[in-house]
């Protein structure tokens, strides 16, 4: 039978998926981390980490410096220091976050999320000290890729259970494809900044006026 974490997480109890191997791998707890809400510290992070590649481009500003900004955030202090190898990881696992995004439907969402904390070896449980139970995670891997995965995915997971899908944005502006978390009440956002906001009006403008 499987749990209400695995319901949520869109688990077939039929077939060998996360919950399985979750519950037969030896349980070795590195980190604690609490998620409260969908506008917590991991989908900030999950839409910065995306975000320092631009795929229309190919800029991509993700090297040890932009990791440790990313580290030494308050939030972050209980990570392990990034080192030159945990760049190739640091890629993919961008990648694997950024199809999240993308993806149309909750099913969708839940597979490529579950692949990522598969990937990561987390750990999720509840735990019951403090206002009361809430999500942890620990990642099992003791490395950075592992750690980001782990902490990312929890906070996706979260965000889908509760949102579905409508919360995960791309931009819509011509000449970008950076992705950002919809908080408008309407589901409205088209854009993940003010900057490709007015861009993307004054190219409009521009538009209807040559036609004028």
């Amino acid at each position: 039978m499987v749990s209400i974490l695995g319901q949520a997480l869109g688990i077939d109890g039929k077939a060998h998926t996360l919950y399985n191997y979750l519950h037969t791998i030896e349980v070795s707890v590195r980190r604690q981390l609490n998620f409260s809400h969908y506008t917590d510290v991991p989908l900030q992070l999950a839409e910065d980490l995306v975000n320092t590649l631009d795929v229309m481009d190919g800029t991509d500003t993700l090297d040890l410096t932009q990791l440790g900004e990313f580290l030494d955030r308050p939030e972050m202090c209980e990570s392990p220091r990034a080192v030159e190898a945990d760049l190739v990881p640091m890629r993919q696992l961008r990648q694997r976050v950024r199809e999240v995004f993308e993806a149309k439907t909750g099913a969708e969402a839940a597979e490529r999320i579950n692949r990522i904390l598969q990937h990561a070896q987390a750990i999720p449980y509840v735990g019951v000290h403090g206002a009361g139970p809430h999500m942890h995670v620990a990642p099992r891997r003791n490395d950075v890729a592992g750690w980001f995965g782990a902490v990312l995915a929890m906070g996706l997971a979260e965000l889908v259970v509760r949102h579905g899908v409508d919360r995960f944005g791309v931009c819509s502006a011509d000449d970008c494809r950076d992705v950002f978390i919809d908080v408008s009440r309407n589901h409205s956002r088209k854009h993940c900044s003010d900057r490709c906001t007015n861009r993307e009006g004054v190219r409009s403008f521009r538009k209807r006026a040559a036609l004028v």
